[in-house]
């Protein structure tokens, strides 16, 4: 797995934190370890409207480990990017006022 890329600058200064033994992690760098982390799917009830997927996603976000949560309103699907563990995800959904389930 590729952790970052790496990025030299040639018009570093000496001294600097970005001289050119310096490693830097790039949008690219993150963008493919984040598609590299696990993804949870859940069935949520109760989700009727926009402003509920806003509620659901806006509450997995806020959680430490979630890298990105979206949620399909038509499917009552939302798919959690992360090293979060499930029964918390469940757990927030719950208190959001969504009861959840796992998909396999």
């Amino acid at each position: 797995m590729k952790i970052h890329s790496t990025h030299q600058s040639e018009t570093a200064k000496q001294g600097c934190c970005c001289t050119n033994n310096s490693t830097v992690v790039t949008k690219v760098g993150i963008e493919q370890l984040v598609s590299e982390l696990p993804v949870k799917q859940l069935k949520v009830e109760g989700a009727n409207c926009g402003g509920c997927v806003q509620s659901i996603e806006k509450a997995l976000q806020s959680l430490n480990g979630v890298s990105n949560a979206s949620m399909d309103l038509a499917s009552g699907v939302v798919s959690v990017g992360g090293t979060v563990q499930t029964d918390e995800l469940i757990a927030t959904l719950e208190k959001a006022g969504y009861p959840a389930t796992v998909l396999d």
